[in-house]
């Protein structure tokens, strides 16, 4: 930490309670975890009391993803984390690139080996379609975090973004179905 950080912190605290006197909040273009484990992991860096540092008094690079929460399959980057709290942020069919992958099956990604031991894409609560069929296409693509694994996530995005929301929907001297929009993609962190 900055040196002097917690002694300023500290001073913003009422010392009865070990709650805050004074508002603050943490603000960090870092992501990947829950504003839960962040709040946990700045108290303890800092060496403050569990009632300063709470999960509301955090704003990660991704929590303005809350506002865009939805029913609809979206494409979260950034690992296994990132895709538990976009489910904890309202994103019910949130899945994760690795994923889509080992459910297109090894033709997809050739040149690397198959992901294994993952849960079943998202489905369709109507039709039992999985996310990124055509009939329940990706809604958009959230960059929550460092991804995982650059090779997979990038060649899925992609594929996702070329084929309006269809993973492996559109290929190379064919023309992408105009029908759907594109998905929309946010990045939480862009540096």
């Amino acid at each position: 930490p900055i040196p002097g950080a917690a002694d300023a912190l500290r001073r913003l605290l009422d010392p009865r309670t070990g709650a805050p006197a004074a508002p603050f909040v943490f603000i960090t273009n870092g992501g990947g975890v829950s504003e839960a484990d962040k709040a946990a992991d700045l108290r303890n860096l800092l060496g403050l009391p569990p009632a300063a540092g709470t999960p509301d008094q955090v704003i990660l690079a991704h929590t303005p993803f809350q506002g865009l929460a939805t029913t609809q399959p979206v494409l979260v980057i950034g690992g296994k984390r990132s895709l538990a709290v976009a489910r904890a942020y309202g994103f019910s069919a949130a899945a994760s690139p690795a994923q889509v992958a080992a459910a297109a099956g090894p033709a997809a990604l050739p040149l690397r080996p198959p992901h294994t031991g993952l849960p079943p894409l998202p489905v369709c609560p109507r039709t039992g379609a999985p996310a990124g069929s055509p009939t329940y296409p990706f809604a958009a693509v959230l960059v929550m975090y460092d991804p995982e694994c650059w090779h997979t996530d990038i060649q899925v995005t992609l594929d996702v973004l070329a084929g309006r929301g269809v993973a492996g929907g559109w290929r190379p001297g064919t023309t992408p179905p105009s029908s759907r929009p594109r998905p929309t993609v946010h990045f939480s962190n862009g540096d």
